[in-house]
């Protein structure tokens, strides 16, 4: 809209912009438009539609979460979270960066770019971190030791995830469940390598080994994922999100036939959905259109995201708990 004034692009509300983006073409965006009192061509409306895709919204448009809070897109929080309290791994846990080195996950900063992978081309790439969270126990907490075949371990605290190449999906260990935890052993587990491809290790044991009052959480914009240890991972409440499309056996990519016939049937959920929530460009950016298939297939309820969106937004956004930082 480009013959807007400063003053009008700074007042455009979420739910106007939800409304353009349910526009499918140039004659309903300019009608949209005059009913909203801006004058826009019929010109100017194919040229928005055609950058719809790109669409950077400034930073008053960023600020729309939960309960009104406002976040940057990258952030780090610490705090006592403990309505909502996931866990993830410990400080000494080796993260892998975007270059294949490797940095603790107690000394990552909001500059700090991961290696995640793209499920939908197989293959390793980096993105930037939007978030790590720190939390800490008043009491020591039990580390659970996660064990392969390779001499790797990884320190999990309360829960974690691990990418089966047996089962072919992601599998969370989890403190509260211990046989379902331990049924996994024996199974083979993708371990990605510095340059990028990756290996298959035996997962052989899990124990409780040490304790500690602190545990991380960093998660990597689009894919969720990331690699501790060199073992591929992520964050327990993602499960729902990494898991939405069954993968091609053997590899780390989502099936394409699959992916399609899901999306044809569940449909995908459009920003007014979630509008109230996040911004247009943190659903973008990190696939917030599929989540209809995660909660179509029952991975993820509308009760569990309504309380995701409670729990989460509220935690990690507090302003009283964050140290808000630039993107």
């Amino acid at each position: 809209m480009n013959n807007l004034t400063d003053n009008q692009k700074a007042n455009i509300s979420q739910e106007l912009i939800a409304k353009a983006m349910q526009c499918e073409t140039p004659e309903e965006l300019v009608e949209l438009a005059k009913t909203e009192g801006y004058d826009l061509t019929l010109e100017e409306a194919e040229a928005y539609l055609d950058e719809m895709d790109d669409i950077e919204l400034d930073s008053q448009q960023l600020k729309a979460v939960a309960a009104g809070d406002g976040c940057d897109q990258n952030v780090y929080n610490e705090g006592d979270c403990s309505d909502f309290d996931p866990g993830c791994v410990t400080g000494d846990t080796l993260v892998m960066l975007a270059d294949g080195t490797e940095k603790r996950a107690d000394e990552l900063t909001e500059q700090d770019r991961l290696m995640t992978w793209d499920f939908d081309k197989g293959t390793a790439v980096g993105r930037k971190m939007f978030f790590m969270h720190k939390g800490t126990f008043d009491e020591p907490h039990d580390v659970i030791s996660v064990k392969f075949s390779d001499g790797t371990a990884v320190g999990v605290v309360r829960e974690h995830l691990f990418f089966d190449m047996t089962l072919g999906k992601f599998i969370a260990v989890n403190e509260d469940k211990p046989e379902e935890s331990r049924a996994y052993i024996g199974h083979d587990f993708a371990k990605v390598l510095p340059g990028g491809n990756f290996v298959t290790v035996k997962l052989t044991d899990i124990s409780v080994d040490e304790k500690t009052y602190t545990y991380y959480a960093p998660i990597a914009e689009e894919h969720w994922s990331h690699m501790v240890n060199g073992m591929f991972s992520g964050c327990a409440y993602t499960l729902g999100m990494v898991n939405r499309f069954d993968f091609v056996k053997g590899e780390l990519r989502y099936d394409p036939q699959k992916k399609l016939a899901d999306l044809e049937k569940y449909g995908r959920l459009p920003y007014a959905a979630v509008a109230e929530y996040v911004s247009y460009e943190f659903y973008k950016q990190n696939r917030g259109d599929e989540l209809s298939v995660a909660i179509g297939k029952g991975l993820l309820t509308v009760e569990e995201l309504q309380g995701l969106v409670a729990k989460f937004f509220d935690c990690f956004f507090d302003p009283k708990k964050i140290a808000y930082v630039s993107a």
